[in-house]
């Protein structure tokens, strides 16, 4: 089985941090401490996050103090941690919000505050923080729908553009803009360059693993001739590798 985990340069985002660090208000060490806010340090796309903004710190000569969540699904908590965050004054928030209106309260406080908000891997929609009247200095992160994009075209180039079957979308968290993003941008990718290859099921894994999993598995049972799954993560694919061996698939299931 070819393995497609969806891949997002890690460290040319952790660069971008760095490039956060060093221009929100060309703030300088005697200026105050910055925070940021991570999802969870539990996933290794936000350990190599977190890798960047102590590199971009260091580059840019700024304090900074540091919180996240427990797992990617945990909104409440993180709001939570936002708030406290706040007691401390910073220069500037950044954050990446476990989805589009969680941290809404606490960015708008943060705002009355005249704190700087940073939106970290473009987590926060656009068209809610307008209704809202939050303001963002700007946003850094990759391009969700190219990813998606990229996606598609890594499938079809294994399977070919005349290829036909059933095909698994897991995306991420519901309602989060980051997955809702990769799985059109593969879904639209992969209807323009094969649509022969039919989405027969396109689910929420909430970027977990187990969740993943037992997606696949009830979906190889409904659909025992699928020949891809695409998955909005590295920890959800990993647990729908595991359900396509377990189902003596590994052969016939390109991810």
């Amino acid at each position: 089985m070819t393995s497609l985990i969806l891949k997002i340069n890690r460290f040319t985002l952790a660069l971008g941090v760095a490039l956060v660090m060093s221009a929100v208000g060309a703030a300088r060490a005697e200026d105050g401490e910055y925070g940021v806010l991570m999802k969870t340090l539990a996933n290794p796309f936000w350990g190599a996050m977190a890798q960047g903004v102590a590199d971009g710190a260091k580059e840019a000569g700024v304090k900074y103090f540091q919180q996240a969540a427990e797992s990617d699904q945990a909104a409440e908590p993180q709001l939570n941690l936002c708030n406290t965050m706040l007691e401390r004054k910073p220069v500037a928030m950044i954050t990446a919000a476990i989805n589009s209106t969680n941290l809404l309260p606490c960015l708008k406080s943060a705002q009355d505050a005249g704190i700087k908000i940073v939106d970290l891997d473009n987590n926060l929609d656009q068209a809610v923080l307008d209704k809202e009247g939050v303001k963002v200095t700007f946003h850094i992160g990759s391009d969700n729908v190219a990813a998606g994009a990229q996606g598609a075209e890594y499938l079809v180039s294994k399977l070919g553009k005349d290829a036909k079957g059933p095909v698994l979308v897991i995306e991420g968290l519901s309602g989060n803009i980051t997955g809702e993003k990769r799985a059109k941008g593969f879904a639209d990718k992969l209807k323009e360059l094969a649509p022969g290859l039919q989405i027969v099921a396109s689910l929420p894994g909430d970027w977990d693993r187990g969740k993943a999993a037992s997606i696949a598995t009830d979906t190889l049972t409904a659909h025992p001739d699928l020949v891809a799954i695409f998955c909005a993560n590295d920890g959800m694919a990993l647990g729908a590798v595991e359900s396509v061996y377990a189902a003596g698939k590994g052969q016939q299931v390109t991810m």
